[in-house]
């Protein structure tokens, strides 16, 4: 593999954190998409975890910071989590060591003596994991699932030695295309996989342990993933109908019986790549927001965290072409409103 030229933290810091680890009680937090199911997986191949948690941004809180407290965990691993709450970290500091493994743009370097922060920009957070772990141990057989979930990611343009080699591994070729790149044996993998994950969206633990370690298994899971396929379909066909225009925006507040947003923003954004589609969902108290641009003209979790600014319990983050946000769901009508305002000077880059 190649070299990662690290924006945050490097291989040094890594292994002091790793070398540490000892008899300690450790807790694994990561994401909910596929790259952060996979990141759990290559780091529980090495580490022992006692308490593994999937999470949203909107559970990075006091709640959470309690739980692993009661946990009594000495060592707390995120993976594929933009932790933007300096608060929230310093209190988990209190007790417990951190590692943080991201790979989204970040506002602060959060190294501090308590704190490992690892970050690299232009890979999955999975490919970043194998990178450092597979230096530890043997962990060749999980390549595939990494490569799946870089796919998933769109992180595809660094490291492409190493992905050429696991696409012909499986009998399949890496080509340097966008558009080439959605067909193959891989690319209908990691879509199985993704899929998957929506349908288990709220018992991510089950579909952690549902993931095969073997290639050839994957395809006993297409009997959920085609509930969710049927349900994109449905849902793709409504656009057209119920979408906002706002200038170089489409805006769209989505309905569905999965979560199949990120799916379908993903799909529409390949039509039209020099417009920002917006699409947002309510998930209990709060909507779930996912934005699109594909020309990468606009930086997205800047123009994100501009219409959230003042909002109570917000969040945004992610990467240039590709980002997200909470707001809590009586704060939706100003977000559009705000929307509608949006200064394109602002959002367009020279």
């Amino acid at each position: 593999m190649e070299k990662i030229d690290f924006t945050a933290g490097n291989e040094k810091k890594f292994f002091d954190f790793i070398g540490k680890l000892g008899s300690e009680r450790v807790a694994l937090v990561s994401h909910t998409d596929l790259d952060g199911i996979i990141c759990a997986k290559v780091v529980n191949r090495v580490v022992d975890v006692n308490v593994m948690k999937f999470v949203g941004y909107q559970a990075l809180d006091k709640n959470l910071v309690q739980e692993l407290k009661n946990e009594k965990v000495k060592k707390v691993i995120f993976t594929d989590i933009s932790v933007e709450n300096i608060l929230f970290l310093r209190e988990i500091e209190k007790f417990a060591d951190v590692l943080i493994i991201d790979h989204h743009i970040f506002q602060h370097d959060l190294n501090s003596p308590n704190t490992t922060f690892i970050n690299a920009q232009g890979y999955s957070a999975s490919y970043i994991c194998y990178y450092l772990f597979h230096r530890m141990q043997k962990i060749e057989e999980m390549d595939w699932l990494v490569a799946c979930a870089s796919i998933s990611d769109w992180m595809l343009f660094k490291g492409i030695g190493w992905l050429s080699e696991v696409y012909k591994k499986y009998g399949d070729m890496y080509r340097n295309d966008e558009n080439l790149l959605k067909k193959g044996k891989l690319w209908d993998l990691q879509y199985i996989l993704s899929l998957v994950l929506i349908y288990f969206k709220d018992n991510l633990n089950m579909a952690y342990d549902f993931i095969p370690d073997e290639i050839e298994k994957v395809p006993v899971l297409e009997v959920y993933a085609k509930k969710v396929r049927e349900e994109i379909e449905g849902q793709t066909k409504l656009f057209e109908k119920q979408k906002e225009k706002m200038g170089e925006v489409y805006f769209w507040l989505i309905n569905p019986k999965y979560d199949v947003r990120e799916i379908i923003v993903n799909r529409l954004c390949q039509v039209e790549k020099s417009k920002i589609f917006i699409v947002a969902q309510r998930r209990g108290r709060f909507y779930h927001i996912s934005a699109r641009r594909q020309d990468k003209k606009v930086n997205l979790p800047d123009v994100l965290r501009s219409l959230i600014k003042g909002f109570a319990e917000s969040s945004a983050g992610g990467h240039i072409p590709a980002a997200g946000c909470l707001v809590l769901s009586k704060d939706i009508d100003e977000f559009r409103e705000r929307l509608k305002k949006l200064d394109a000077k602002f959002i367009i880059s020279s």
